[in-house]
């Protein structure tokens, strides 16, 4: 089962370092799997799949704001996109 929250999806699948980061981040800005972070589409909505639970991104605007989340947790100066 997977869950829309991202708190959960986060703390059960946390990054263990900056590579890991960038690659949910390219997982859900390219919208494929990328790393550990598998992705599946269901009919519009965006299934990322870590390696304990999955989440699941409902809208484009989910995918906006968890997007958001990611880079939010990227502590370096520049954009994660760099």
């Amino acid at each position: 089962m997977a869950t829309t929250d991202f708190g959960e999806f986060l703390s059960e699948n946390y990054p263990d370092d900056i590579n890991e980061l960038h690659d949910l981040w390219q997982a859900v800005t390219t919208g494929e799997s990328w790393g550990a972070y598998g992705v599946k589409w269901v009919g519009p909505k965006m299934l990322i799949e870590g390696i304990n639970s999955k989440l699941l991104l409902v809208s484009p605007l989910s995918r906006e704001a968890f997007t958001g989340k990611v880079n939010s947790l990227y502590k370096g100066d520049l954009s994660i996109e760099e």
